[in-house]
């Protein structure tokens, strides 16, 4: 009886710790939140990644200019100094002051360097075109049809230019400008003996200014990405080529007017 009595009781004392431990574990379960935690989209994700690339994308200069490039394109009057030249079929050909008279087109792109100070250096590449009309003498006009050529002229030139991107009226630059410029010339004609072409060569030199006519949107937060507000300028300059004492001398001083984006 004594060891009955034993066993009984340790099999009630191991009930009792069974029955606490099971209590002290509801206990716990129940003051953990168990609530499910909202998972966010996506889309939202991919949104929220997408907007700090494009802030970041957008992140300006000490001097609030997002853009390290330019492409140029401008137009202006244009009338060379002299345009006479013999082609290898001995013909000469001297254009008249009214057939130099017209326009010239330049396709420029610049890419910025470095800066000093509240400046900005840039390295460009410019295209430029030309073209002008000569009617032919008798002599040389073989046939009705044939009474005219077209001078077609190619000039491109390499440039350093410095640009104030910090000038006292914020939405202006003012710029200049220098290089050399190597022009390709040809003659087009149905015949050889009007036809023709060469080379030659003129230091460029360019003083104008940019003004930027969106710079409060390109500079503005509330667009997403930069692409939708890209740096818009109108620029104006005084282009001079100057002379190289030939007889196909492209020099001239001209003014030249267009558009800028930066990017």
């Amino acid at each position: 009886m004594k060891y009955l009595s034993l066993v009984l009781s340790f099999l009630a004392l191991n009930a009792a710790a069974q029955a606490a431990s099971s209590s002290a574990t509801a206990f716990k379960l129940d003051t953990v939140d168990s609530s499910p935690v909202p998972a966010r989209p996506a889309a939202a994700n991919n949104q929220s990644l997408t907007s700090r690339i494009e802030a970041q994308s957008r992140v300006t200069d000490n001097n609030g200019h997002p853009y390290d490039q330019l492409l140029t394109i401008q137009a202006g009057p244009y009338k060379p100094k002299s345009v006479a030249f013999t082609n290898w079929n001995n013909n000469s050909f001297t254009y008249d002051d009214a057939a130099l008279s017209t326009y010239l087109a330049q396709l420029g792109w610049s890419i910025q360097m470095f800066r000093v100070g509240g400046t900005a250096f840039y390295f460009g590449e410019n295209l430029a075109y030309s073209s002008f009309s000569l009617k032919l003498p008798q002599s040389l006009a073989a046939n009705p049809g044939n009474q005219s050529v077209t001078m077609h002229m190619f000039g491109f030139d390499t440039r350093l230019a410095q640009a104030w991107e910090t000038f006292p009226v914020a939405a202006i630059v003012p710029f200049w400008e220098g290089g050399f410029q190597y022009t390709l010339y040809n003659q087009s004609s149905p015949s050889d003996l009007t036809a023709g072409e060469g080379s030659a060569t003129n230091l460029v030199a360019g003083l104008g200014l940019r003004i930027w006519v969106n710079r409060a949107a390109s500079l503005s937060t509330e667009f997403p990405n930069r692409y939708q507000a890209l740096p818009v300028f109108i620029t104006a300059k005084i282009n001079q080529i100057f002379s190289n004492k030939s007889g196909v001398d492209p020099s001239a001083t001209s003014v030249l007017g267009g558009v800028s984006i930066g990017l």
